[in-house]
């Protein structure tokens, strides 16, 4: 039953499917539970949509993008960035949300040190490396609040550093209830630079660049 999934067991299913054959048919139903699970905040709805899912056809991996949470693409592949936006954007359903559009330019791999929210929550997940010249795309959403009603704002940041430490990439995103978007990248030390690119309205999307001057 969902209501009676755990923490602990979102992260068992999602290394199961990491570590799955991204071809598979198993990777990919394992992938769009955990995404029903994530973002429906209703319990007797995601059961629906999980059975209903279980009792379709098969989901196919599709040839432009691989799942591993985020969807991974190489950087400057517009169409392959374009479908990935819309596939994120698809599972986030709650008012607030910011679908992340995350770019390594430089030939270094970065990994993700931390990743947090001060409002809200990742509908998908950022993964953890952020491979040489790969764009990763990924979602955060609002919450919904219990009792009162009503959704947060998607509010975040993340912090990626170079395997040897000696580069860091901070990105930080805010979709609030009340008040404009905003975003910010910092990358150090020089000559790193970072660049971030901010989207307007209730779901939003929002772009960082890392580079190498």
């Amino acid at each position: 039953m969902v209501n009676t999934l755990t923490y602990d067991d979102f992260v068992r299913m999602a290394k199961a499917y990491s570590t799955s054959d991204v071809e598979s048919n198993t990777y990919q139903t394992l992938m769009a539970i955990s995404g029903i699970i994530y973002t429906e905040p209703d319990n007797a709805v995601a059961i629906s949509k999980i059975k209903q899912l279980l009792s379709g056809p098969a989901i196919e991996h599709g040839p432009a993008v691989e799942f591993v949470g985020a969807i991974v693409t190489a950087v400057g592949q517009v169409v392959a960035v374009a479908q990935a936006i819309q596939t994120i954007a698809g599972l986030m359903q709650l008012g607030r949300s910011v679908t992340l559009i995350v770019e390594n330019h430089t030939d270094i791999p970065l990994t993700l040190v931390s990743a947090s929210h001060s409002s809200g929550g990742f509908a998908v997940p950022p993964n953890s490396v952020l491979d040489p010249q790969t764009a990763q795309v990924f979602g955060s959403q609002g919450t919904s609040i219990p009792v009162v009603g009503g959704v947060t704002g998607a509010i975040g940041n993340a912090l990626y550093r170079s395997e040897a430490g000696d580069a860091l990439f901070q990105i930080l995103w805010s979709n609030p209830i009340a008040g404009a978007n905003s975003s910010l990248a910092v990358a150090a030390p020089d000559p790193y630079v970072a660049y971030s690119t901010t989207g307007s309205g209730n779901n939003a999307q929002m772009r960082f660049e890392f580079r190498q001057r």
